[in-house]
C-alpha cells in the first residue's frame, strides 16, 4: 500500500525556466526518470508516464513554468517511480 505522504520524494530543483515552459521529454531527462529522449517518447507513448496524477500521452507535451513554481510538480513513472520537480 502506499501513502499519499510527499516528503520523501527525490526532488530536482531546475532554475530558471523560460515562460514557455519546458517539454515534458526534458522533464524526463533533467528528472533521470530517463535516460534518453528516445525512452522518454517510448515512455510517453506506452502511457508510462503521468503529471500530478494525470496520464499524458502527447510527445510535444509542455508543462508551464507557473506549474513548476511552489511545490513543483511530481512526475510518475509506472507505478512506484516518483519524482517532484520545482522552479
Amino acid at each position: 500500500g502506499g501513502s499519499k505522504d510527499n516528503t520523501d520524494i527525490p526532488t530536482t530543483n531546475l532554475g530558471n525556466i523560460s515562460a514557455d515552459g519546458i517539454s515534458l521529454i526534458d522533464l524526463l531527462i533533467s528528472s533521470k526518470l530517463a535516460p534518453s529522449k528516445s525512452e522518454a517518447r517510448r515512455l510517453i507513448e506506452q502511457g508510462s508516464v503521468s503529471v500530478n496524477d494525470e496520464k499524458i500521452t502527447d510527445l510535444k507535451a509542455v508543462i508551464a513554468a507557473e506549474k513548476l513554481a511552489g511545490d513543483g510538480i511530481i512526475i510518475k513513472k509506472g507505478k512506484k517511480t516518483f519524482h517532484r520537480i520545482k522552479n
